[in-house]
């Protein structure tokens, strides 16, 4: 379930800004990825994202494209997920990219500045740039096709030049191929929560689907129990630690909504949890300058963890509001279940409140916050779903 998930985010992620309405071919930002001269799948193993503000755009790729079973780059993987690491190396470079600290160093332990590997789902990508120029490969980016944008990395041994590839007739062919494909299963007429087949992890990683389309994604399937997503307010600054703790050690996602106003006391947290694979989102208490609000809080999770933030919650937003945030291309979490905790109630209590309402829903969207109570409950509603056939999916934009 977790690559069908992690399939549904890159294809977020290459497609630019979605309005309500839906999205149209020319709105579609895709990119293809050629090692040498082999145009790859457009699956998540291979397909680029990019990342940052609009002014200062960084390209990242999946670490498996160094797979030397399919084109031999000459540089290899290992990974230490009991650490957080993912380390690259050749013959004579190494760098280990920590994601739990958003640092990269080089095998003498020297730190390179801003040099940051990104989770998205199960999926760890590397700034392609960066690492080209260490490992000495040939990097070319992304140039405008009739198929998407097309990246490039080469070694000696590639044939042609970038502009013989273009007009390569059996490389058109594939890149027209895989395109044609791949926007026939992602350009919809509704935003929706199918998920793509395998091959993109969850994009198609970053990837878009219809609500209303009559299809149906994983864990909400005639039979099944139902899907859970889970949204949690960062503004009490209780116990943010012990929920993540929580939920890594259950290996649930969730979507944090952190205030804009406090984003920056909240900076380590927010690494740690855009490492971890959850969504991180903005919160908003004032409706009368959400815009500008959104634009500051963007800036801010873009130099904190490098992330480009999509979605926003603002508590009582009427429907003119919200309208008016999709059209800026946000995403408006919206919530069925309400669990945070009044003065009067107890974890237990709590805990059985949610199950109660969970039962009579297909998909149930749960709002908690980060007190110290929340804590408590989730541990409670966590341990309670291991014995049911509930799902808890990732929340990603597409699934409401």
């Amino acid at each position: 379930m977790k690559r069908r998930i992690w399939a549904l985010l890159v294809a977020c992620a290459l497609v630019g800004a979605l309005c309500a309405g839906g999205i149209a071919a020319a709105d579609v930002k895709v990119f293809q990825l050629a090692l040498n001269d082999d145009v790859m799948d457009m699956s998540v193993s291979y397909m680029p994202i990019e990342s940052g503000t609009e002014a200062s755009k960084t390209m990242y790729v999946p670490y498996t494209i160094f797979e030397k079973a399919k084109t031999d780059l000459g540089v290899y993987w290992r990974r230490n997920p009991a650490a957080g690491t993912l380390t690259l190396y050749s013959f004579n470079y190494e760098m280990t990219f920590n994601l739990n600290n958003n640092t990269c160093a080089d095998k003498d332990g020297n730190k390179l500045e801003n040099v940051y590997a990104l989770k998205r789902g199960d999926m760890i990508y590397v700034p392609v740039a960066v690492v080209c120029e260490k490992f000495g490969l040939s990097y070319t980016a992304p140039m405008s096709t009739n198929y998407g944008y097309l990246m490039r990395i080469k070694t000696s041994a590639a044939i042609y030049s970038d502009g013989e590839f273009l007009t390569n007739q059996t490389a058109e062919q594939r890149m027209r191929d895989l395109y044609n494909n791949y926007m026939a299963n992602h350009t919809v007429s509704k935003i929706t929560t199918t998920t793509p087949t395998t091959a993109p992890a969850s994009p198609s990683s970053p990837a878009v689907n219809p609500q209303d389309s009559g299809n149906t994604s994983e864990g909400e399937e005639a039979g099944a129990s139902g899907t859970l997503y889970l949204a949690i307010r960062c503004d009490t600054g209780e116990s943010m630690d012990s929920i993540l703790d929580i939920l890594e050690a259950s290996d649930v996602h969730a979507l944090l909504l952190f205030p804009v106003e406090q984003l920056p006391q909240h900076a380590a947290q927010i690494r740690r949890a855009t490492g971890s694979g959850h969504v991180v989102g903005l919160l908003l208490s004032d409706s009368t300058s959400a815009s500008a609000l959104l634009v500051q809080g963007k800036e801010q999770l873009a130099l904190i963890a490098h992330l480009t933030a999509h979605t926003v919650y603002l508590p009582g937003a009427g429907s003119e509001l919200t309208a008016s945030l999709r059209g800026e291309g946000w995403y408006c979490w919206q919530t069925d279940i309400d669990a945070v905790p009044s003065a009067k109630t107890d974890a237990k209590t709590l805990a059985q409140k949610v199950m109660n309402q969970v039962e009579d829903r297909t998909v149930s969207r749960i709002l908690m916050d980060d007190s110290e109570l929340s804590a408590n409950m989730l541990s409670r509603l966590l341990t309670t779903l291991r014995t049911t056939e509930y799902k808890i999916g990732l929340p990603v934009e597409t699934k409401w």
